[in-house]
């Protein structure tokens, strides 16, 4: 068993690490944000259609059903792009109509 003295020490160091950890990740965020920030400013490659965006969105998140608003923030998450709502949903039900999308209540999946 370990005594007060000694569980404050392990957690006292314990603390020192996480800052640590923490104040690394803050380091390396800043730098790929700052690299991400670049690539949109300077970026002359025009970006996929709004199909193609959200299915890949739908298929990078293991096509597990994503919401109208989850999609749409992943679409800006990747590609950097403020898709609509209303292009999210007129892209959507476009999609279902087409057979490569379906709707579960408030889900979308591919088929």
């Amino acid at each position: 068993m370990y005594g007060e003295v000694e569980l404050r020490v392990m957690r006292g160091r314990l603390l020192e690490q996480l800052t640590q950890i923490e104040r690394a990740s803050g380091a390396a965020r800043a730098v790929v944000q700052d690299a991400v920030y670049r690539i949109d400013s300077t970026s002359t490659e025009p970006l996929p259609g709004n199909r193609e965006m959200i299915t890949a969105v739908m298929r990078a998140a293991g096509n597990i059903g994503l919401t109208r608003y989850a999609i749409i923030q992943a679409v800006h998450r990747d590609y950097g792009f403020e898709l609509p709502p209303d292009s999210a949903t007129t892209t959507l039900a476009r999609m279902r109509r087409a057979h490569l999308a379906r709707r579960d209540g408030a889900f979308w999946f591919l088929i």
